[in-house]
């Protein structure tokens, strides 16, 4: 072994050691069968998000129009860009170096997406035929956001509020409608305690054909629901 190499690999061992994420280690990380540059400014993409893409998936029509808020690295989107190549595709994130990776993540992968920084859905105009996002849902004070790989992930996020981590999702929900084409589709991702609260909030803010969808281990993780068109 090259003796560079040894001292590279016994850093990594190293840093594992502490709790470092493995992707933030190899600067990568696969999802939906894609291979996405990953650094510490976003959060590690899981399986679990998978299920995201495959929700709402079926919604996307050929020449859809699709926006996905809090991008990251762009794992969502760019998954979703992949299977619909022919709809058109809005990433956006209120933080300068995620939009820099998702289009570097775009780039690589040779997949058309427009970029945007923006706070959640604030200045945008569309209206869109699916939105999609994977917003930050633990509560301010849970204590797995000092253990394990979350420690080193963005608190920015993660945390989603004193609400029971609510506070970013219910935001959402509640604006989206002013970016949803009539019969649009928003499709958010949630923690999977949090399922009923969040078909409420759907229903009561108006949506039609709500329903959920679980991940990997059979748990609550992803809400879609459609809006009518009525007044928002």
């Amino acid at each position: 072994m090259d003796p560079s190499a040894g001292t590279r690999l016994a850093a990594w061992i190293h840093r594992r050691a502490e709790g470092e994420p493995v992707a933030y280690i190899l600067g990568r990380r696969g999802f939906w069968g894609l291979d996405f540059e990953v650094t510490p400014d976003v959060l590690v993409p899981r399986p679990d998000t998978e299920t995201l893409v495959e929700a709402a998936l079926p919604l996307v029509a050929d020449e859809a129009s699709v926006l996905d808020v809090g991008t990251g690295c762009g794992n969502v989107v760019l998954a979703l860009a992949s299977e619909r190549p022919r709809a058109q595709f809005t990433a956006t994130d209120i933080d300068p170096a995620c939009i820099a990776l998702c289009r570097r993540n775009a780039a690589r992968l040779g997949l058309a997406v427009t970029t945007r920084i923006a706070d959640g859905l604030d200045g945008l105009d569309g209206p869109f035929d699916v939105v999609v996002g994977n917003p930050p849902y633990v509560d301010d004070a849970d204590a797995r956001l000092g253990q394990g790989d979350l420690r080193f992930e963005p608190r920015r996020a993660l945390v989603g509020g004193p609400n029971g981590g609510l506070d970013v999702i219910a935001r959402l929900i509640r604006k989206a409608p002013d970016r949803l084409a009539t019969g649009g589709w928003l499709c958010l991702e949630h923690g999977d305690e949090q399922g009923d609260e969040v078909a409420s909030l759907f229903e009561d803010r108006g949506f039609v054909d709500i329903r959920g969808h679980m991940d990997l281990a059979n748990r609550p993780r992803v809400t879609v629901g459609r809006w009518h068109g009525g007044t928002s």
